[in-house]
């Protein structure tokens, strides 16, 4: 998987485990529900700022709870351990 799915797969299980529906999601993005599933699913790309308005809106933290799991998974190595 692209770094990309590996984000989309860590904001999908949080969303999971925090029962937030698509919509919730849509609406904190500023986009479409068509367009947070597309997101969610990892068929489109999330933009930095969209990764942060996750983590804002999920009231969670960006690098332990999405990027760094992202990067170990993928197997890629973490620019702030490198």
């Amino acid at each position: 998987m692209s770094l990309s799915q590996n984000v989309a797969a860590e904001v999908r299980s949080i969303i999971a485990h925090k029962k937030i529906r698509n919509m919730s999601v849509a609406e904190a993005l500023g986009v479409s529900e068509f367009r947070a599933r597309k997101l969610i699913r990892g068929t489109r790309p999330f933009s930095i700022p969209q990764v942060e308005t996750l983590a804002t809106f999920l009231n969670i933290d960006l690098w332990d709870q999405i990027l760094q799991p992202a990067f170990a998974k993928g197997g890629y190595e973490c620019p702030a351990t490198s």
